[in-house]
């Protein structure tokens, strides 16, 4: 299926539910189901509806495993303009970055005893009235050389759609969402703390980082980074990395900062 009048160039693909999933759902059925029927047709008081139970749970056994075949036919695929979730020849969920209104991304480690098992990157794309959500596998060190992870790609560019619209926002006069009680506009950030009241910061006196020097790098497994006072260690709020439009916010908050910084405010 040719996809790429509608998504571009493919970056990544992923089977919605892996066939596994499949071939231990269809045993545990194969067997429930034969042991159900043999106890219904043994007890069953009549000829006829004994022929009417082995009838009826064959039907269903196909059905049940008609759709479970075909929810591992689903896949979902990534490309530089949008994403696409489809069955065989049949698109069932379409959606084109410059469309979108939230997105969250968050990496996790998959412990066990404290022992690394693997480490999962969790994507969700939601439009006005639709979303598309994955999980795939992430490498959990990466060397200076090593191309980037196509997730993490995707992430870019659904952030930099959203950024966009979220920059058309300020520019209209709105304000706009960050992070969990963290706002902005063109000139200033707005943080309303849970039980006090809501504080104003111009966006050119705060600096964005894991410590107060924002220049420190964010690890991918990251769960909070911070906004501080430029110049001291005043925290200003917390931003969470998971949560809907952190990496857009991000993007517009920089554009935003450097803007000013251009017109030399």
């Amino acid at each position: 299926m040719n996809l790429e009048p509608l998504i571009g160039n493919e970056i990544l693909r992923k089977r919605e539910n892996p066939i596994y999933v499949a071939v231990l759902a269809s045993l545990v059925i194969f067997v429930v189901a034969f042991f159900s029927m043999g106890v219904s047709i043994a007890t069953a008081p009549s000829t006829l509806l004994q022929v009417i139970i082995g009838v009826a749970g064959f039907v269903l056994f196909g059905f049940i495993m008609w759709f479970i075949v075909n929810a591992t036919r689903v896949f979902i695929v990534f490309g530089d303009r949008g994403c696409v979730r489809f069955r065989g020849h049949r698109i069932l969920r379409s959606l084109a970055y410059p469309d979108l209104t939230t997105m969250s991304y968050s990496v996790r480690a998959q412990s066990y005893h404290g022992i690394r098992l693997a480490t999962a990157a969790s994507l969700t794309l939601k439009a006005a009235k639709q979303s598309i959500s994955v999980t795939v596998a992430y490498p959990s060190s990466q060397s200076a050389s090593a191309t980037r992870p196509a997730c993490d790609v995707v992430r870019d560019l659904a952030s930099t759609a959203i950024a966009d619209t979220l920059l058309a926002r300020v520019a209209a006069g709105e304000s706009v969402a960050w992070s969990r009680g963290v706002s902005m506009t063109a000139e200033k950030l707005m943080v309303k703390p849970l039980l006090f009241s809501p504080r104003i910061y111009s966006i050119d006196a705060l600096a964005f980082g894991n410590r107060y020097d924002e220049d420190t790098p964010i690890d991918p497994e990251t769960t909070v980074t911070y906004l501080w006072l430029r110049g001291t260690t005043t925290t200003v709020a917390p931003l969470f990395t998971g949560g809907a439009n952190y990496y857009p916010g991000l993007i517009a908050f920089q554009e935003l900062q450097l803007a000013r910084l251009e017109a030399g405010i």
